[in-house]
Order: C-alpha cells, then sequence, then structure tokens
C-alpha cells in the first residue's frame, strides 16, 4: 500500500506531539507499518504481547475516566474511517494496535493509532 505522507515532519528517536506528521511519525517509529507501506506487503496483527499491552492500557484508562460510550454517530463515523482503513483486518482488528474496532470506536477515550480519528469529549 503506498505511503499516505511523505512530509517526514518529524523528530527522529522521539515520542510523537502536536507539533509532528503523525503518519509519518507512524512510519519513522513502527517497523511494521513501515514495511506494509514501503514494501506493500500484507500487514500482520502485532504480537500478542503488545496487544494485550494495549488492551489492558486501554481498558484501564477507560475504566477511570468512567466507562463512558461515544455517540452512536460518532461511532458510527470512527467505524466507517476504519472500514476504509488500509489496516483493518479480518474479524474487524486493526492491525496497528489489535484492537477490536467495534469496541475501540465506541469507548471516548480512545483515538486512532495512526491519528484518522480522536478521543471524544463526552
Amino acid at each position: 500500500m503506498p505511503r499516505p505522507c511523505t512530509c517526514d515532519n518529524v523528530i527522529p528517536n522521539s515520542t510523537w506531539d502536536e507539533t509532528q506528521c503523525q503518519l509519518c511519525w507512524y512510519y519513522h517509529h513502527n517497523e511494521r507499518v513501515r514495511k506494509a507501506w514501503d514494501d506493500d506487503t500484507k500487514v500482520e496483527l502485532p504480537p500478542a504481547g503488545e496487544q494485550a499491552k494495549s488492551l489492558l492500557t486501554s481498558a484501564a484508562k477507560w475504566a477511570f475516566a468512567g466507562c463512558k460510550r461515544v455517540p452512536l454517530e460518532v461511532q458510527q463515523q470512527r467505524m466507517r474511517t476504519c472500514v476504509e482503513c488500509e489496516f483493518l483486518k479480518e474479524q474487524n482488528r486493526c492491525g496497528v494496535c489489535g484492537c477490536f474496532v467495534k469496541t475501540k470506536t465506541s469507548w471516548t477515550t480512545e483515538k486512532c493509532p495512526i491519528g484518522k480519528w480522536g478521543t471524544h469529549e463526552s
């Protein structure tokens, strides 16, 4: 799949912040994403350990925020974005973080790992 952005507005070896392009940051900091965009290879789910860490982190953040869900319209828009995404895997799984997108898109505290949609204030 072609790389969606090539602006390279990125600080090498940094954590992402709003001053950097999130797509380019992910390209430079995630080998699986880079390989998929460069080599047009099939994107596999992250290793089980990474998926577990991501799930536990997300669930804790959501629980501490009061287990709030987004309005149905917001979830539907997020799902439409995910369905069109080049990283969507079988069984509606995200190929970047490994989440089940139906769940992730419903939680107010969650955001797309490559910046296609953000958290939602309820």
